[in-house]
């Protein structure tokens, strides 16, 4: 009983520190004090007091105390690490200094904090560098459903205490409601009500142990309908083709969601391996393990297409690492699968190796060595320079404003490049404040082009009050059959058209919404030449004080006749 009483009281305090700890850096922050002045520190020590104390939480009273400080000092060098590359590499938010290190870095340091830690804790209870399958399971679902239990009673704990705070304000006593919406109480109360949540959770492990087998036993009974649905996509395809797959713009990303699914489903049947799974959960863990290498193989497809298209992007390379692990289950389970060891036994191996993989992963792309925002510049100016892309369609304001500190490096080497295109489209990306904010066609030039090829904008027509969003393209072609060229100037899924008038100011333009787009781009299909033309609308406008509203087909997405 004592221990258990000293755990509670440590974990109470290491609560307590974490929440003064966070509070004196958001003080800092808003009074633009020290350390808020040098934004990799703060980035640093913000990161490492959000999570860093999370080791602490888990391991106190399950690891030895050397284990528990060794785990605990990894822990606070590698977010001390993440917290100020993310601020060093992407040093400014549009014109502003960060002092996060962004929700990328933030929600990476979790995960590999998560997953370090379960590498750790049963490794140690069993004495062994690598333990046994079953501890792992075992070790890293109870913490899961731990960490979402505490979460949710802190989330509970806010609730009843506005709700009381507001029954006693409506009585005319405010100074709950003042107390608690005041940064101290929260940033100190928050910390210490989720370490009492973890204690509670902790010496409550059959209820822990109760919730898990009900969460397990649900998503179980789930793996054999998206087996079904895999296997039926899987089937379809060499009857209607990839190509409507392609069209969506997408299909890497849902194929890397389906084989995620499939993962967590295929563990959560087949979990520690010890009993085996219902004989229908069975069949389904091994077909679902077969599938894994086609989605696998077509999220490599599509991102291939892509980045053969378009080069790399820091979210392509990102992608790429996730389809390197979903590559890496599929081989291994299906290994599993063919060997027919007992109980499936490499499905454990597999995770445990892919966990190791993971971390590996995290540690070369958050980190100088595979920085997608390095990697990306620099294949962009490769391309550049050639000739992959031209100098007039390049995208400058990725440089600007989405590759950091490496971007704008990349922008000073290219204003002073030797091409004169390239020279003064990025001392224009330079200027720039913001990459979306719309500007008229003139201001925009570096971003828009004339349709077709050598069009000029008509006389009269007024480019300094013409909206031209990022990337816009303007269409210069007679419409409407009168003789005179008409503007059509696309942004995004919208085309807004500008009739030439008989005399006098142009008029305001017309809007029309590409309802039906599946996947295409407007600016593309006018840049390949496709056909634009003006046809009668085969529905009925709705006058509304005068105003007319025009009806849009949104369940009628055939081509026209």
């Amino acid at each position: 009983m004592t221990e258990r009483r000293n755990i509670a009281v440590g974990r109470l305090l290491i609560g307590l520190v974490q929440g003064i700890t966070l509070f004196g850096l958001y003080h800092a922050e808003q009074e633009k004090l020290w350390p808020a002045t040098m934004p990799a520190l703060y980035g640093a020590l913000f990161l490492t007091a959000a999570f860093a104390p999370a080791v602490l939480l888990a391991g106190i009273g399950a690891l030895r105390r050397r284990t528990l400080l060794a785990t605990f000092a990894g822990a606070v060098v590698f977010t001390l690490f993440m917290g100020a590359y993310g601020v060093w590499r992407n040093p400014m938010d549009y014109n502003t200094p960060r002092l996060f290190p962004g929700p990328e870095f933030t929600l990476t340091a979790a995960v590999a904090l998560f997953v370090a830690y379960h590498l750790v804790e049963p490794a140690e209870a069993a004495r062994r560098r690598i333990a046994p399958y079953a501890a792992y399971f075992e070790t890293a679902w109870k913490r899961g459903v731990q960490l979402a239990l505490s979460l949710g009673f802190t989330g509970v704990f806010w609730g009843l205490l506005f709700l009381g705070a507001s029954l006693f304000e409506v009585i005319g006593i405010r100074f709950f409601i003042e107390t608690i919406r005041t940064s101290e109480f929260a940033f100190t109360v928050t910390p210490v009500v989720f370490a009492a949540a973890v204690h509670l959770a902790d010496v409550r492990s059959a209820m822990i142990n109760g919730v898990r087998t009900v969460v397990l036993t649900l998503l179980a009974w789930l793996l054999p309908l998206l087996t079904l649905i895999v296997a039926g996509f899987l089937a379809s395809l060499p009857f209607t083709g990839v190509d409507p797959l392609w069209s969506t713009r997408s299909a890497g990303g849902l194929m890397l969601a389906a084989a995620a699914n499939l993962i967590i489903l295929i563990n959560a049947a087949w979990q520690d391996g010890e009993e085996a799974p219902h004989r229908i959960l069975s069949v389904a863990v091994r077909v679902a393990a077969v599938l894994l290498a086609p989605l696998a193989g077509l999220a490599a497809w599509a991102l291939a297409l892509r980045i053969g298209q378009y080069g790399l992007s820091p979210e392509r390379i990102i992608a790429a690492a996730c389809t390197l692990i979903a590559a890496g289950y599929a081989v291994g389970y299906i290994a599993a699968v063919v060997r027919r060891s007992a109980g499936l036994a490499g499905l454990g191996r597999t995770n445990i190796a892919m966990a190791f993989v993971l971390l590996g992963l995290i540690a070369a792309l958050f980190t100088p060595i595979a920085d997608p925002m390095r990697l990306s510049v620099n294949d962009q100016l490769h391309r550049l320079h050639k000739g992959k892309v031209s100098a007039e369609t390049f995208d400058y304001d990725f440089l600007r404003f989405q590759s950091g500190r490496f971007g704008m490096k990349a922008l000073e080497r290219l204003a002073a490049d030797e091409n004169p295109v390239i020279a003064r489209e990025a001392k224009a990306a330079q200027k720039r404040q913001n990459r979306y904010v719309s500007e008229n066609l003139n201001d925009s030039a570096t971003r828009q082009k004339l349709y077709p090829a050598g069009a000029k904008l008509p006389a009269g027509f007024p480019a300094n009050e013409t909206i031209c969003g990022d990337g816009c393209v303007a269409l210069v072609r007679d419409l409407t059959g009168d003789g005179r060229d008409d503007v059509l100037v696309i942004v995004g899924g919208t085309a807004h058209f500008y009739r030439a008038p008989q005399q006098g100011p142009w008029p305001k333009p017309l809007q029309f919404m590409d309802v039906c787009r599946k996947g295409r781009e407007l600016r593309d299909v006018v840049a390949a030449g496709r056909p634009v033309a003006l046809v009668p609308s085969d529905g009925q406008d709705l006058i509304v004080d005068g105003g007319r509203l025009r009806l849009s087909p949104f369940n009628e997405c055939g081509k026209t006749p």
